[in-house]
């Protein structure tokens, strides 16, 4: 059963200078606002009238999607670890834990926002690493099938380069969205 996605905790939204987001990019060398554009991406949510934020309590479980509050996806997890499914993505990153499971090995502890962050930040900062061209690179981060990370790639690249602009000039996404329609892009 799929409840409705909760906002994140005010601890990781992106604004302060003292952010998850910022610290994680600052450790990796990756640019928060990219590491937000992943998270928009992977988990991103309408919160209201032309706003969107990532879900942090998500879990892909045995191919479900299961989202709620943190004690709902947390309680499907241990059921998953009980009946030994098998938990795939997790959190507002979804990093996926079959492959990331030597990181974090609980995926208990993977579901909480600043310690999911940072992992996907790790990972991030391996796919960038993983190619010269950048759309290629974001793009690993979901998956090294070419046609999958480059479509991938181009989708987060798009949000990051609109996040920018926002983070410019204090426009809303939608606007963005809006300005580039009407220009053809």
């Amino acid at each position: 059963m799929q409840t409705r996605a909760q906002p994140l905790p005010a601890s990781v939204n992106l604004g302060p200078k003292a952010s998850v987001w910022r610290q994680a990019g600052r450790r990796y060398h990756v640019d928060p606002l990219l590491l937000y554009a992943i998270a928009l991406v992977e988990t991103g949510h309408a919160t209201g009238e032309d706003e969107v934020a990532p879900t942090p309590w998500i879990v892909r479980i045995d191919g479900h999607v299961i989202t709620g509050s943190e004690s709902h996806v947390c309680s499907a997890i241990r059921l998953a670890q009980v009946f030994g499914k098998p938990i795939q993505d997790v959190g507002v990153m979804q990093v996926y834990f079959p492959m990331h499971h030597t990181a974090v090995r609980n995926p208990l502890h993977l579901i909480e926002p600043r310690t999911n962050i940072m992992e996907g930040a790790r990972i991030l900062a391996q796919s960038l690493g993983s190619s010269q061209d950048t759309i290629l690179g974001i793009g690993h981060y979901h998956s090294y099938a070419p046609s999958k990370a480059y479509s991938y790639g181009r989708a987060v690249y798009t949000v990051w380069r609109r996040l920018e602009e926002v983070e410019r000039g204090g426009y809303s996404l939608a606007e963005t969205s809006s300005a580039e329609e009407q220009r053809g892009n």
